[in-house]
């Protein structure tokens, strides 16, 4: 894992990446974590970056593991949100762990977005393994399907209005060649760095594949300020957005 990229980010992280919790149009995140909140319940935060999600979380549940990979961010993360029942742990989730203590519920958002398989399949092994037989698994990745309607909708704006904000196919077509060189593999480059996006179908498998029964799948829907600049005001559904997915690890 880069870790020098993610250290980078520490300092500026709500203006480099989506945070999840606010930018959620629909109140998705927040209304899965209520379907399990509990103060019986621990819960893991993999990948938690700064922080954004721990006061969420810990308003929900009896404590809190957060876990990231960039000590950056974890300083940040314990310099908000240092609390007795919130622990701090810094891990490479592509490599094998095995926490001190399962837990009840594991949150996972956008980290299964290294472009190598292996590291992707490893992380899943740690999701599981951070989770208790039973547990619950939350977990949002970048919608590939969402990649391609944004060039699409950009298409439309300057082919129906002219607008400026829009883009000719053929514009399109080359810039979405170098953003995405690889879209059998989902392989998007968000600043130089390449990210994978996933199908639908791609992520409910995967995550199958690693032993989870996924329950639901559904959209994290965001505004369109995140992906065009200026949008005309009327420019609505369906927004960008991310996949969500609701898993069980198995009792047995």
């Amino acid at each position: 894992m880069n870790q020098r990229y993610w250290d980078n980010l520490s300092g500026s992280f709500s203006k480099e990446v989506i945070e999840l919790a606010k930018e959620d149009l629909n109140g998705v995140l927040l209304e899965e974590l209520d379907r399990v909140a509990s103060k019986r319940r621990r819960v893991a935060d993999l990948g938690c970056g700064p922080g954004v999600l721990i006061p969420h979380l810990v308003e929900r549940f009896k404590s809190v593991c957060a876990v990231d990979f960039s000590k950056g961010l974890l300083k940040v993360a314990r310099e908000r949100y240092s609390g007795s029942n919130v622990d701090f742990l810094r891990a490479d989730l592509t490599q094998p762990i095995e926490p001190a203590q399962v837990t009840d519920v594991t949150v996972c958002s956008s980290v299964l977005i290294l472009a190598s398989r292996k590291k992707r399949r490893k992380i899943l092994d740690s999701i599981v393994r951070f989770t208790r037989p039973g547990g619950v698994v939350l977990i949002t990745v970048p919608s590939l399907e969402s990649c391609i309607h944004v060039y699409q909708t950009l298409i439309r704006l300057k082919r129906e209005l002219g607008a400026d904000n829009g883009m000719s196919r053929t514009k399109a077509r080359h810039q979405f060649a170098s953003e995405v060189p690889s879209v059998l593999d989902g392989i998007v480059s968000i600043q130089g760095v390449p990210t994978k996006h996933w199908m639908q179908d791609e992520i409910t498998q995967k995550v199958i594949e690693a032993g989870l029964i996924v329950k639901r799948v559904r959209r994290v829907e965001y505004r369109w300020e995140s992906e065009i600049v200026s949008p005309p005001e009327w420019l609505g559904s369906p927004y960008p957005w991310d996949w969500f997915l609701v898993a069980t690890r198995p009792r047995s």
